[in-house]
């Protein structure tokens, strides 16, 4: 595809996943078991579906969606009556729906991990102009939040384990031979992805004072969230890194 077009396509609101698969990408973040049948025998478990197409727009609050606490984050979604007025919309054609996250209406609600992983997916796609693209459509607001010109070099050196991992947790998931060891080697891969993703953030916050702000200012806007079953592992991923 021509790169211009490749561009007018992204930035008119079409997804990638929707150039791909017909739709949405059905995801789940790294670092979480994506087998429903495993889903009894790993503790890290949650279906969603998430779209990077939605109109970037400012939100109101008296607080910038960074400056929201992962506590204060986990009682919202894990709040039955918040979730149900987010997916109202939703409910009424699939009933299924348990919440929707509109990041152009609630950023706050969005955990960094998540942002991180739906960053790093794009701008460390296989494919170059995919990496391209993605990452000049997020140049303005890398320049506004004061990150340097090496950031994207500089983001996927420090997160390396966590790119090998996730390269690794792949090669797993396509193995066409499933058998109980190999059921336990993805989910130690899963482990240490998500063991080696809260280190990557703490790090990149470290080496960015301004890192969280880039991920809700520049990712969270154009990302929306539909799961279909409430999160109670979140607490474990989130405040304790899956230690």
């Amino acid at each position: 595809m021509n790169r211009a077009v490749f561009l007018a396509i992204m930035l008119s609101g079409v997804s990638f996943a929707s150039l791909t698969a017909g739709g949405a990408a059905w995801l789940q973040p790294a670092g979480f078991s994506r087998d429903p049948r495993r889903a009894e025998a790993t503790p890290l478990r949650w279906w969603w579906a998430v779209t990077d197409n939605a109109p970037a727009r400012r939100t109101s609050g008296a607080r910038h969606p960074w400056q929201w606490s992962d506590r204060e984050r986990l009682a919202e979604r894990s709040n039955d009556a918040s979730a149900a007025r987010r997916a109202a919309g939703r409910r009424a054609a699939e009933p299924h729906v348990y919440d929707v996250i509109d990041g152009s209406d609630d950023p706050h609600l969005f955990f960094e991990f998540e942002l991180f992983d739906q960053m790093m997916r794009m701008a460390y796609a296989g494919d170059a102009l995919t990496r391209e693209v993605y990452r000049e459509m997020k140049d303005p607001l890398r320049q506004s939040t004061g990150l340097p010109q090496d950031f994207w070099d500089r983001v996927g050196a420090i997160a390396a384990a966590y790119r090998h991992d996730v390269l690794e947790e792949r090669r797993l998931g396509l193995a066409k031979v499933r058998s109980p060891q190999h059921e336990a080697e993805q989910d130690a891969v899963s482990l240490q992805l998500c063991r080696d993703r809260h280190a990557a953030l703490a790090a990149l916050r470290q080496e960015f004072p301004r890192f969280s702000e880039f991920l809700y200012s520049a990712i969270a806007p154009n990302m929306s969230m539909t799961s279909h079953e409430p999160a109670p592992e979140l607490e474990q991923v989130v405040v304790g890194g899956c230690r």
